[in-house]
């Protein structure tokens, strides 16, 4: 889903996360340019290379599972996995598919 950043009250940390420097979200500096963006959806989209920076799972069959990839993870380097058998190790998300599957199913038979 497309993120708009509209601040409400200048606390002076503007952008703090970097998500509009990412080109993660869209600036409406203003009551008038958030206006704008709000009657023209069509505008607005999802950078999914921005989102990707952010988050190694979009887009992936783990998007919205990341808790259970965390603790399948864990159970399976204490079981002797190597990490570098981990799907996403080193930043290489889904590069092997068969990958989750291994780690999943050796986390699960512990």
């Amino acid at each position: 889903m497309p993120s708009i950043y509209y601040v409400i009250e200048d606390d002076g940390a503007f952008d703090y996360y970097g998500f509009v420097e990412q080109g993660l979200a869209a600036y409406a500096p203003d009551d008038a340019a958030l206006g704008a963006l709000l009657t023209d959806l069509e505008r607005l989209s999802v950078n999914t290379e921005a989102v990707r920076a952010f988050s190694a799972t979009f887009r992936t069959e783990w998007q919205g599972q990341e808790g259970e990839l965390v603790s399948a993870h864990i159970k399976a380097l204490l079981n002797g996995v190597e990490p570098s058998e981990l799907w996403g190790y080193y930043g290489q998300a889904g590069a092997d598919p068969s990958v989750p599957k291994r780690a999943v199913g050796q986390a699960a038979a512990s």
